[in-house]
């Protein structure tokens, strides 16, 4: 009898060591999915985030640094701020086509990471809003849906990741666009509003654990062009505005 008992014991002991390991194993396996789940739309968010500060920038002529070289003439890059204000469309158009074609993969990866489906059917709406403006070639209605785009991606990123960086960045960056959106309508205190929302929020990575990966010169000399941003937008001053947006965009990018 008790020989009987102790091969059930045995056999009990077993199958919870099996069933363990495969649980052990089958959470691993599923943390795993979701690690590359969300790599993958990093690569996505930062791919859509590109592409809606590539149009916005586009729509007055502010060519950023490109990646890829790295080198641009400073002096002829300002110039063509303040004179050229011809907006090419058929470039804009294609930037948006661009983005329904990424957008299509990146809301189901979004959905499968819980975000929530009427915020990633916003996205849908003011994509077609943009489109909408686009072929319309209403500027004010692009940017504006544009920077509504933008803010979107904040608001996703904090769903699901942890990354404390990336999000203080959208988040200046989100209000950074908005203020650049108003100044059509030349909202100077709503535009200081945001950059203001901009300072607060970018005092978060100057005041905390200041990441491994990122050089603490670029961190002050962004803050140097964000309060530069914010004086020309004090003094009422367009011109100095672009050229200050371009250098902080530039640098910001920088950063990560």
């Amino acid at each position: 009898m008790k020989k009987g008992i102790f091969i059930i014991i045995i056999f009990v002991f077993i199958f919870l060591l099996i069933f363990g390991t495969l649980y052990i194993y089958s959470s691993n396996q599923n943390q795993n999915s979701t690690d590359k789940l969300k790599e993958k739309v990093d690569a996505e968010i930062k791919y859509l985030e590109d592409e809606i500060i590539l149009m916005i920038s586009e729509l007055n002529n502010v060519q950023l640094i490109d990646e890829q070289s790295s080198i641009i003439n400073m002096n002829q890059n300002d110039t063509s701020i303040l004179n050229n204000k011809h907006v090419d469309y058929k470039d804009v158009k294609k930037d948006i086509e661009n983005m329904y074609q990424i957008w299509n993969t990146t809301i189901i990866d979004l959905n499968s990471l819980g975000v929530k489906q009427d915020d990633l059917l916003k996205y849908t709406t003011y994509l077609g809003n943009a489109t909408n403006a686009i072929k319309s070639k209403n500027k004010k209605s692009v940017m504006y849906n544009l920077a509504d785009l933008y803010s979107l991606l904040v608001r996703y990123t904090k769903d699901y990741s942890n990354d404390n960086k990336k999000i203080i960045l959208l988040s200046v960056k989100s209000n950074i666009l908005y203020s650049y959106a108003l100044i059509e309508d030349t909202k100077w205190n709503e535009m200081k509003n945001y950059i203001q929302k901009a300072q607060t929020v970018y005092s978060e990575l100057m005041n905390g654990a200041m990441p491994s990966n990122v050089n603490p010169i670029n961190i002050n000399k962004s803050y140097i062009l964000l309060n530069e941003l914010f004086k020309s937008v004090d003094l009422k001053n367009k011109d100095s505005f672009y050229i200050n947006y371009k250098n902080l965009m530039d640098e910001l990018d920088i950063i990560g």
